[in-house]
């Protein structure tokens, strides 16, 4: 349902802080389950602000510089 979808993509935004088009990404790749779109959001990276884990990068991305 169309209802759920939005509801759940506020829902990711207000947790994650992430544009819509990013939450949108997540969730469709979810298949729509919030709780997987956010545990998928995270295990890629997230918010590199708030849990750095440590892994290997591509040189060509330094720390902080990632675009949003």
């Amino acid at each position: 349902m169309m209802a759920d979808r939005e509801e759940a993509l506020r829902e990711f935004v207000a947790v994650t802080g992430v544009e819509e088009e990013r939450a949108r990404f997540f969730l469709e790749s979810a298949g729509w389950d919030l709780q997987i779109a956010l545990a998928s959001f995270y295990e890629d990276g997230g918010d590199e602000d708030i849990l750095t884990l440590p892994q290997p990068t591509p040189s060509s991305i330094s720390r902080g510089t990632a675009a949003r």
